[in-house]
């Protein structure tokens, strides 16, 4: 299922449009799909959908396709690994995995002084500072250049990783993401956990999903 989150953030469109239409069974999610589905056939896909995830790192897992701080995630678990390690690039592309917003709610009591601390706290040197220590990766390009992102590090065998990052992040394709999205997509990650585990047939797989999500659509208000 990471395969299928990724292949669907390297695009321009995701399950439901700017008019708020469904779109989860055009080419362009089949063809997300097809790709998920692809290392299960050739039989390459690791099969760790539970906590066996930390226990397999290290060990037989030699590929884990995430976002930037997919990297601390690795290093918590499994240290003994440090030097072992490299980032590249995703195959096709950069894919847009989503990311974490800060807003001032109406009621705020003072929203100058509100928006002078997340301005603050949202500042270059700030993100620097927050991919050092916990591999959140900037939303200020101008944070790429500042020696905390620009140095070797030592978990992935002193590989300066801004030099994937950096790049990563300016080529990334804008692509809507309705309220409904999430809800919309969820069965289609249940769908191929099926392919995986039970060995449910990928087109049957595909089906099933793009009926149960065009039901979530309906409830959500999705036409």
């Amino acid at each position: 299922s990471s395969v299928f989150n990724i292949a669907v953030g390297q695009g321009t469109q995701r399950f439901i449009d700017k008019d708020n239409h469904f779109i989860g069974d055009q080419d362009h999610i089949r063809a997300a799909w097809t790709t998920a589905v692809r290392p299960y056939t050739l039989g390459l896909d690791a099969k760790i959908n539970d906590n066996t995830w930390n226990a397999a790192v290290g060990k037989n897992l030699l590929t884990e396709l995430g976002a930037a701080w997919h990297a601390l995630d690795i290093e918590q678990a499994a240290p003994q690994t440090k030097g072992k390690w490299r980032v590249c690039a995703n195959p096709v592309g950069p894919a847009n995995q989503g990311g974490s917003y800060l807003a001032l709610p109406k009621q705020c009591r003072n929203p100058e002084e509100a928006f002078k601390i997340i301005s603050w706290i949202l500042s270059p040197a700030n993100d620097a500072r927050g991919f050092t220590d916990a591999a959140i990766f900037p939303a200020a390009p101008a944070a790429y250049t500042m020696p905390a992102m620009t140095g070797p590090d030592a978990f992935f065998g002193g590989q300066k990783i801004i030099e994937v990052f950096g790049p990563a992040a300016k080529a990334i394709k804008v692509a809507y993401e309705a309220p409904a999205d999430a809800a919309v997509m969820a069965p289609f990650m249940t769908e191929l956990t099926s392919i995986e585990a039970k060995g449910k047939k990928p087109d049957d797989a595909w089906k099933d999903a793009v009926s149960q999500a065009k039901q979530i659509a309906r409830r959500q208000g999705v036409s």
